[in-house]
């Protein structure tokens, strides 16, 4: 039956990812306050920004920042998830659909993981680098532009 093979992947993968998690990683997602559940959850909104290793540092930062400060993450792939008919492309019109995955719409973290995070995400959520950015812009899909400010923030929008 497909819902007996789908049950038997998830366990998989659920197990497969319990393996990867070292022990220095337990210490450290105990240490930052957060539960597994949600440093997943971020990890995954990590994953979905950018496959760049170091800049999975610089969005989690930015994201663990904007947490911080009690700012709306606004992560453009939170609101493709919820998205009946997501054609690569988010528009004004979706920014406002209200659905819990909408971190346009909703403060603090969406209820759950939108991605499977690989183990790249997952340690820059636990390892971010030290930054005070609260912006970022994607340039061209593949890496972005950070900013601490608004103001900085609405140039890369204009292009």
């Amino acid at each position: 039956k497909p819902e007996i093979l789908s049950i038997d992947i998830f366990k998989r993968m659920h197990n497969e990812l319990l393996n990867a998690i070292t022990p220095e990683m337990d210490i450290r997602i105990q240490q930052t306050g957060f539960s597994f559940h949600e440093i997943l959850t971020l990890s995954s909104l990590v994953e979905r920004e950018t496959n760049s290793k170091f800049e999975k540092k610089a969005i989690a930062s930015t994201l663990l920042n904007r947490l911080k400060y009690n700012m709306k993450l606004q992560t453009d792939p939170s609101v493709s998830y919820g998205v009946y008919l997501y054609l690569n492309k988010i528009t004004k019109k979706d920014l406002y659909f209200k659905h819990r995955y909408n971190t346009y719409a909703y403060y603090g973290l969406p209820p759950g993981p939108i991605d499977s995070p690989g183990l790249n995400s997952i340690n820059a959520v636990l390892w971010p680098v030290n930054t005070k950015f609260l912006y970022f812009v994607s340039k061209n899909g593949k890496t972005h532009e950070f900013c601490e400010t608004y103001l900085c923030h609405l140039n890369p929008i204009k292009k």
